[in-house]
């Protein structure tokens, strides 16, 4: 069963800075792993052992040039022709960190928000690869990290298990060699995507909706009781401190570009097990704006689908002025309803995995049949069962 996540720190024990504390700067350590891990700068990394670091990026380099290739290079286009909007606050739920394709389908927003089950983990992991001087546990960490990648990059989708490794170790207690594989995937996007972070910090979200950001007083608490790991089964709710982060970012080499802001935070988004503060969040966004939302949903689980997720799904339907998909998103017999136009693309016989609901799935594929306008040769998220790619854009009348 998924634990909220504020109970979940609130039984932590971890104590409140006061609201005249400064947040801790974590941007020394994004930056690290941004060039260390996520190749930005050219893989040009500053007190790490550069043998690793120069494998490390030629192998990644690989990966993310067939990414471009055979995705980025497609999916651009599509959206720019087909789901444009004006919208600048861009939310990804169930989205895994996963600001590639947030940045892609909408490149001119400003806001950007991922929430999932995995939280971004400790970043002072990397300093104990800074002090590598030989460079073993750096490469161990490195190649580790290139298998997630290959699959955040390389597939349609990727998993809640493979997303936490790395998550749920402290800088005190670290679990082997290695880097927090959802916080490397989504610096690895900035870079790919031609960003640079500038500044980064953890937060928790009040009952009230209110981002309230740690200080050195609650790390250095958290760090004194000698947290162990929290997440107990692979699908699990991540809990902890280092779940929730902010990273305001740019165009790499730019100072005079505009800043954009990355924010993802662990949540459970079902009805029962969604937070006050979350949902506050959700509902009015950060200070209290109504601003309209652009949206993604892709290889979510079908949990649109499910009455057990129809607080979200309401939300989304009452904030958003468009949403890109692939068939996980709002059901086309909910959102026309709502004063929404469905556009789909591709074909669709049926969901690729066999926990849907095979009644609505049908009724989806009697729909795609009827009123799919063209094909598209790249993947957004799931197949369908017979491995054929689609893509949906429901878009506010």
């Amino acid at each position: 069963m998924m634990r909220p996540l504020l109970l979940a720190l609130v039984s932590s024990g971890l104590v409140v800075g006061t609201a005249a504390a400064e947040p801790r700067d974590f941007t020394p350590e994004i930056a690290d792993t941004y060039a260390a891990v996520a190749c930005g700068h050219a893989g040009k990394a500053d007190g790490f052992a550069a043998a690793p670091v120069a494998k490390h990026c030629t192998a990644a380099g690989a990966t993310l040039a067939q990414w471009h290739k055979h995705w980025r290079a497609k999916v651009a286009p599509f959206v720019a022709t087909n789901a444009t909007t004006t919208a600048t606050d861009v939310l990804y739920p169930f989205g895994g960190g996963d600001l590639a394709t947030a940045l892609v389908v909408y490149p001119d927003a400003l806001e950007y928000t991922t929430i999932s089950l995995e939280g971004m983990g400790d970043p002072r992991a990397i300093t104990d690869l800074r002090g590598d001087a030989k460079g073993a546990k750096l490469a161990t960490a490195l190649a580790g990290f290139r298998e997630n990648l290959a699959e955040s990059f390389g597939y349609a989708w990727n998993t809640t298990a493979d997303l936490s490794v790395g998550s749920t170790a402290s800088a005190a207690k670290p679990a082997g060699p290695r880097v927090p594989q959802i916080l490397g995937v989504a610096l690895t996007a900035l870079a790919v995507n031609g960003y640079e972070p500038v500044s980064a910090k953890y937060f928790r979200i009040a009952a009230d909706g209110t981002l309230a950001y740690l200080t050195a007083e609650d790390i250095a608490t958290w760090d004194a009781a000698k947290h162990p790991a929290a997440r107990k089964q692979e699908n699990d709710l991540q809990t902890g401190l280092f779940t929730n982060i902010e990273i305001t970012f740019r165009k790499q080499g730019d100072a005079a570009a505009p800043l954009k802001t990355f924010r993802h935070f662990a949540a459970d988004l079902s009805n029962k097990g969604m937070d006050p503060g979350v949902r506050a969040y959700l509902t009015k966004g950060v200070g209290g704006g109504t601003r309209a939302l652009a949206t993604i949903t892709k290889a979510a689980v079908y949990l649109l689908w499910r009455d057990a997720f129809s607080d979200l799904r309401d939300l989304l339907l009452a904030r958003m002025v468009i949403m890109v998909s692939d068939d996980t998103g709002i059901l086309p017999s909910t959102s026309e309803p709502a004063g929404f136009a469905v556009t789909v693309w591709g074909k669709y016989h049926g969901a690729f995995f066999k926990g849907a609901d095979h009644a609505i799935a049908a009724k989806l594929a009697t729909y795609w049949k009827k009123h799919a306008v063209g094909g598209i040769d790249f993947h957004f998220g799931y197949y369908d069962d017979e491995r054929q790619s689609h893509i949906m854009v429901t878009k506010k009348k």
